[in-house]
């Protein structure tokens, strides 16, 4: 993701398996847009707990006493709070905490008459006429998080993998010692067959049975037309059954992958998107009967098992697709912590305004698909072992929604004449440039549309220090 300073247009296109992000620089860093996996079985490190997809080391393309880590190269990226960009470490942070900010009791006590004053007169070149003004969440304290991803071992991957593989294909076809493979360590050219090396045949000793641990990072992935599992950091990031592909028969190869996403579906067409709240008692006739919105919500709760019990799942936005003579529940998911939402990412031609050298304001990206009664269908996104780790003391004061739109007002400038849809609080995600993970920070968002260029906009004011981030999106949500 190449990143610069003052305006960037970034083309983001969400496609199931991948963000495609360009702009103008070249610096790369992770898109770690976030992810879920499910709890896999324990599984001991003896071949006999592998069972028939234990590791063969007679056909393996290494040689007995070649480092494989001479031949691979590891993906170990900064992690930790020691390399916060300076405005977000405690200290500093501490520092520019506004004087202005109100017990957080005193500030839900202000809400109803302040966004009442506002949808009455505005603000500067902001109309909030129409706005939705967000019931607050029950919250007494807030403080910002690091948001980052502890490491699978190869082990864990393949359990994962192993795990998943079963309940796509219960008769045991696929040969997982050659299905699953380490996209965290690629060969040299010349070294083995094909761009991976098997998982299994790169990092486990069947003679000791044990894993070999180093490397840190590991990726793992099978892709085949019976499924997709694609293991990321903590857990699994993309998973996908293909019963929608596998259902009208349009499979091309191995591209359980593609249920995903609806739109690299052939046949498919949105007819519906809205507010969780507002389409959860409709129903439709899926695979194999008819279900309501809120039916299949629960079936993606029931993918979930989060490790943090602050953590909540909350389905931001449905979107429900016809497939030829069906219908498909395509879930936008974003969590809850302590009761507070985090964003949700907004995709399309993204512009990013400010310094964005260090970081820049970003989301939760996830989907759950759901086609019939029998489970989850498709998932792409955060991972359920994710750590949120607290950067600064909780705090009990805030600014009020009052003082925040002061602060929008005195940044955005006349160029902007918007209409404000809706104001929420919720931890605003914002991505870091060259350190592993993101930084969450409470926040007021203000969402609407940039009548000057019919872009949508976003604009979040941290609730500690009134520190304002905005970017303007092609898509409206």
């Amino acid at each position: 993701m190449g990143i610069k300073k003052g305006l960037k247009s970034i083309v983001v296109l969400l496609l199931g398996v991948s963000l495609l992000v360009s702009c103008g620089d070249n610096k790369d860093i992770e898109n770690l847009g976030g992810n879920v996996e499910s709890e896999a079985k324990e599984s001991s490190s003896s071949s006999e707990s592998a069972g028939n997809s234990s590791p063969d080391n007679e056909t393996s393309n290494v040689e007995e006493n070649t480092d494989i880590y001479d031949i691979y190269t590891p993906r170990v990226p900064k992690e930790g709070l020691q390399y916060l960009p300076e405005k977000f470490q405690k200290e500093g942070y501490i520092l520019r905490l506004s004087n202005e900010r109100k017990k957080i009791y005193e500030v839900k006590e202000l809400y109803a008459d302040q966004n009442a004053l506002l949808k009455e007169n505005g603000i500067n070149n902001m109309n909030f006429e129409n706005c939705t003004f967000c019931l607050l969440p029950d919250f007494e304290n807030v403080r910002t998080y690091y948001l980052h991803d502890p490491y699978c071992t190869p082990e864990e991957s393949w359990n994962l993998v192993e795990y998943w593989a079963k309940k796509m294909d219960p008769e045991g076809k696929l040969d997982l010692d050659k299905e699953v493979v380490n996209t965290s360590r690629v060969a040299k050219e010349g070294e083995a067959t094909g761009e991976y090396w098997p998982l299994a045949k790169n990092t486990y000793d069947e003679k000791s049975g044990k894993w070999d641990e180093k490397g840190g990072q590991s990726f793992a992935l099978i892709n085949h037309k019976v499924g997709y599992i694609d293991v990321q950091g903590s857990g699994v990031k993309i998973l996908s059954f293909g019963k929608i592909a596998a259902y009208y028969e349009i499979q091309t190869g191995e591209e359980a992958w593609r249920d995903t996403d609806p739109y690299k579906l052939l046949g498919a067409e949105l007819i519906k998107k809205g507010k969780y709240e507002e389409l959860k008692d409709e129903k439709y006739e899926l695979f194999d009967g008819v279900m309501s919105v809120e039916e299949g919500a629960k079936i993606v709760r029931d993918y979930f098992n989060f490790s943090d019990d602050k953590v909540e799942l909350d389905y931001y936005q449905v979107e429900i697709y016809k497939e030829f003579d069906k219908n498909v529940y395509y879930y936008c998911l974003r969590r809850k912590y302590n009761g507070i939402p985090i964003t949700w990412a907004n995709t399309g031609t993204v512009n990013y305004y400010g310094d964005t050298s260090k970081y820049f304001p970003h989301g939760e990206v996830a989907n759950g698909v759901v086609c019939d009664s029998e489970g989850i269908d498709a998932y792409y996104g955060f991972k359920e072992k994710e750590k949120f780790e607290g950067i600064i003391p909780e705090q009990d004061t805030i600014l009020d929604l009052s003082s925040a739109a002061k602060r929008v007002e005195e940044v955005i400038s006349n160029e902007y004449k918007c209409e404000i849809k809706s104001v929420e609080f919720c931890y605003a995600d914002n991505e870091l440039v060259d350190t592993y993970g993101r930084v969450l920070l409470p926040s007021w968002e203000f969402y609407g549309e940039n009548l000057v260029d019919n872009n949508y906009i976003h604009i979040y004011v941290d609730a500690l220090t009134g520190d304002v981030t905005f970017y303007e999106c092609s898509n409206g949500i």
